[in-house]
C-alpha cells in the first residue's frame, strides 16, 4: 500500500485493503468521493440555518466514512463537531469549525486521490 500522507492513516487503509481487496477498497473510496462533499455542504447549510440536529446527522455520517478510510483528523473533527451539535451548542458551538472541516476534507480527499493514483 502506498504512503497515504498526514491526512490518512496508512495502517487503517492497509488493513481495510487486506480485508476487502483492491476492487472493494476502490468502490468504498469512490463512495467517499461521491457522498462526502454533500455531507460537508450539509454541515455548512446547517450552520447557515442554525440547524444543530441537521448538522449532527451529517457529521455522524461523515465521521463514519472518514474513520473507515483512515482519515483520522477528519474523523476526529467531525466527531467533536457532532458532540457539540448534539449538546445543542450549550457550551460551545460547532459553527466556527465548519471551515476547518472543509479544509480537513480537502486534505483527506487529496491524500486518498494520491493513494488511488499509486495503486496497482
Amino acid at each position: 500500500m502506498p504512503a497515504a500522507g498526514d491526512s490518512i492513516d496508512a495502517t487503517t487503509l492497509d488493513r481495510l485493503q487486506k480485508m476487502v481487496g483492491d476492487k472493494v477498497l476502490r468502490e468504498i473510496t469512490e463512495l467517499f468521493f461521491e457522498h462526502t462533499p454533500g455531507r460537508v455542504a450539509a454541515v455548512r447549510a446547517a450552520r447557515d440555518a442554525d440547524d444543530l440536529p441537521g448538522a449532527a446527522q451529517a457529521l455522524h455520517n461523515l465521521k463514519s466514512s472518514a474513520g473507515m478510510l483512515g482519515a483520522k483528523r477528519l474523523q476526529q473533527l467531525a466527531e467533536r463537531m457532532e458532540q457539540l451539535a448534539r449538546s445543542g451548542g450549550d457550551d460551545e458551538s460547532p459553527w466556527p469549525l465548519v471551515e476547518q472541516l472543509e479544509r480537513e476534507y480537502e486534505q483527506a480527499a487529496a491524500a486518498l486521490r494520491r493513494v488511488g493514483e499509486d495503486a496497482p
